[in-house]
């Protein structure tokens, strides 16, 4: 029996309201702004914080960044120190908070990696969410952005 259901999907294809709509239907635990929330709190920041770099890739110039202090001696003295909310630790803690989910059961868990990190786990209905350019743009501009920022979107986040 399914317990868990885990929703990926393109940039503005409708993919977190189909999430908050099968979960209210089967009464189940959203997990889409929720595990943004829950995110934040584990990594002691703002919650606008996590939503501006969650599932996206830290500019080269920060990785590499982040490499030299840690190959460095003294980077690595102090990198125990560090509390960096990077792409890193996101996924690290993202993953702890979608395995609890998935312990739970009875959810539906939205993009964030969790396909991959429940890989393993058995009774999950794996869902793809996708739509046609001219729909994610038409969404978009429902949810406040003007054509030409909705396009942006659609295009840089395929």
């Amino acid at each position: 029996m399914v317990k868990i259901i885990t929703i990926e999907r393109e940039y503005g294809c409708g993919g977190a309201e189909f999430a908050r709509k099968t979960a209210e239907r089967l009464a189940w635990k959203p997990w889409d702004e929720l595990l943004t929330s829950e995110i934040a709190r584990l990594s002691n920041c703002k919650r606008s914080e996590v939503k501006a770099r969650e599932e996206r890739v830290d500019p080269v110039y920060y990785r590499l960044f982040k490499s030299i202090l840690r190959g460095s001696f003294e980077g690595s003295l102090n990198a125990y120190c560090l509390q960096l909310l990077d792409a890193d630790s996101i996924q690290r803690i993202t993953e702890q908070v979608v395995q609890k989910a998935a312990t739970e059961g009875n959810c539906v868990i939205v993009g964030r990696g969790s396909q991959y990190f429940l890989r393993e786990r058995d009774y999950i209905l794996r869902i793809f969410l996708y739509a046609p350019r001219g729909a994610k743009i038409r969404r978009l501009i429902v949810e406040g952005l003007d054509e030409k920022e909705a396009e942006e979107a659609v295009d840089v986040r395929r």
